[in-house]
Formats: structure tokens, C-alpha cells, sequence
């Protein structure tokens, strides 16, 4: 490589829900001596952390202490993590095994203990974010959205033109929901549209189809074909698309509600556009930011 294009600085994003996977670029960065700048959408670095911050992956489904009882506090403190190690040590042994055989010195180490003195830069604000003081290498930047976005398509322009109170779901990329959360959050969907308190649905399933149930009956003894909410259908209520222009929807003024995950990038652009929010966690910091939500 010439000394011209010579690589003196490593950024490495730091994914919530990818915390096991190959920590490539950090790992690079420290075998060829490189500084690296660590990205991240949560402060979650032992150096951003403090007594009653509940900051690791394994003990978050409290954001705090605060309202933890002694035994809750024993059980995500030691039960808890035993149980998650015990869970993927198989896992763990595979990892361990690929990083010796790649001549990696610390395979053991916990991603935080490689960017220990790396700089910090998380996408959060405090209100997302507990308040607690934090080292010199964390910096909260955010929330940072973006000012650019898909448009609506023309069928989901119709669609929101001849709504008016519409409910968005959507849960990531990673999520994968099962048929049982389905169930139970169509039939809420259905009942509130009986109740004409809703009058439109956008779901982005992200090709999950199988996952559906073919029908669905309501506590009204209403039948609905779920399987013809996937079909291309103008003059329908409830509208099943594989992928959904989020930033678009939110900040149309037909969006009355977002069902989300409680990932950090949707709730920043949910709050961004004004939109309240239903959050339905499944793992990782989800737990944690669908409580700072109900509380902020």
C-alpha cells in the first residue's frame, strides 16, 4: 500500500444487536496498530456506565436500579448472564476456535474491553439516554436523523390520502416476529379498526408472509382473509407491503400511530415526525427502550 493511501484512522460501528459477531474492524484496527472511533446507538462502554446504569446487553431489560427489587437485581446481576453464557456455549466454543486459528491474541476479550481507549461516539441524547456522568472518550451526538428519504410510492400515496388515521407497523431488520406476536397484534389492529378508532394499517413484513396466519377471526366473531392483505388492492383498509418508506409514512398527517420494535433509529424518527408510539420489544436494549419510552 503507498504511503499516500496508507489507513491512519478506523471507524468501527458498534451494532446493539449484533454483539457476537465478528468484531472484524476493531480487531484489525488493534493487530495493525491503528487508532479506530467506535459508532454506536447506545452508550453502553463501561466508561459510560455507573451504579444504578443497567448499560450491559445481558442486565438491560431495566433501563436503571431505580425501581429493582434486591432479588431482581441479584438475578440480572449473576442469574441472568450464567444463564445467557450457558445458552450459547457452543457458540462460544465455534468463536473462540475461529479467532485462535486466526491468530487473534485476545479471542476472549469482550468487544468493550478492545475499544477501552477508543473514543465514543454514540447516537442518543440524555432522555433516550439515563443521565450519569461519562468519561472523557464518550460523546452523546444525537439523536441524528436523516434529512433524506424514499417518497411514498403511488399506491401508498393514494392509500394515505383516503385515510385518516392510520396505525404503521414495523420492527427492523433484525426482528423476526413469531406467529403467535402476530396473532396477537392483528387482532388488536382489527378490533381497534372495528372500533373505527383506526382506519387504515400499514405493515412493512419484510417477506414474513409464512409467518401470517392464512385467516384471523375477532372477539366480534369477524372473519378476515389475511393472506388477501399481501395482495395489490387500492380499495383496501389494511395494507401489507415487504418493504415501507418509514421516514415518508411517519411524517404524513394520516399516521396516527407507529408499532415498533424500539430500535433507536425508529424511535428518534417517530419522535422526529411527531408520532405516538407502541413499543413491542423483543431483545437486546428493545426492553430497555420501550421502558425510558413509557416513562419519557
Amino acid at each position: 500500500m503507498k504511503n499516500s493511501r496508507q489507513i491512519t484512522l478506523a471507524f468501527s460501528t458498534r451494532s446493539n444487536q449484533k454483539r457476537l459477531t465478528f468484531p472484524s474492524a476493531t480487531i484489525s484496527a488493534r493487530r495493525l496498530k491503528i487508532p479506530f472511533i467506535v459508532t454506536s446507538g447506545m452508550a453502553l462502554s463501561p466508561d459510560a456506565g455507573a451504579p444504578y446504569i443497567n448499560n450491559n446487553m445481558l442486565t438491560m431489560s431495566e433501563p436503571t436500579t431505580l425501581n429493582m427489587s434486591l432479588w431482581q437485581r441479584f438475578y440480572i446481576t449473576f442469574l441472568q448472564p450464567a444463564h445467557f453464557i450457558y445458552k450459547l456455549r457452543h457458540f462460544a466454543k465455534q468463536q473462540y476456535a475461529l479467532f485462535t486459528s486466526l491468530g487473534i491474541e485476545d479471542p476472549v476479550n469482550v468487544p468493550e474491553d478492545r475499544w477501552k481507549d477508543s473514543l465514543k461516539i454514540v447516537n442518543a441524547a440524555f432522555g433516550f439516554e439515563v443521565a450519569r456522568p461519562l468519561g472523557p472518550l464518550v460523546e452523546l451526538v444525537g439523536p441524528i436523523t436523516t434529512m433524506k428519504a424514499p417518497a411514498l410510492t403511488l399506491d401508498l400515496a393514494q392509500f394515505m390520502k383516503s385515510h385518516s388515521k392510520v396505525a404503521y407497523v414495523a420492527f427492523g431488520q433484525h426482528v423476526v416476529v413469531s406467529p403467535r406476536d402476530i396473532e396477537l397484534l392483528l387482532t388488536g389492529l382489527l378490533e381497534a379498526y372495528e372500533a373505527k378508532e383506526l382506519d387504515g394499517v400499514i405493515w412493512a413484513t419484510r417477506g414474513l408472509e409464512d409467518e401470517f396466519p392464512n385467516t384471523l377471526t375477532t372477539a366480534s366473531n369477524t372473519t378476515y382473509d389475511i393472506q388477501s392483505f399481501f395482495q395489490d388492492n387500492n380499495n383496501k383498509d389494511v395494507n401489507f407491503i415487504n418493504w415501507a418508506p418509514q421516514i415518508a409514512i411517519l411524517n404524513h398527517p394520516s399516521t396516527s400511530m407507529f408499532i415498533t420494535h424500539g430500535g433507536a433509529g425508529s424511535l428518534y424518527e417517530s419522535l422526529n415526525a411527531g408520532v405516538p408510539v407502541v413499543v413491542f420489544p423483543f431483545f437486546g436494549d428493545q426492553p430497555a427502550a420501550a421502558k425510558n419510552a413509557e416513562k419519557n
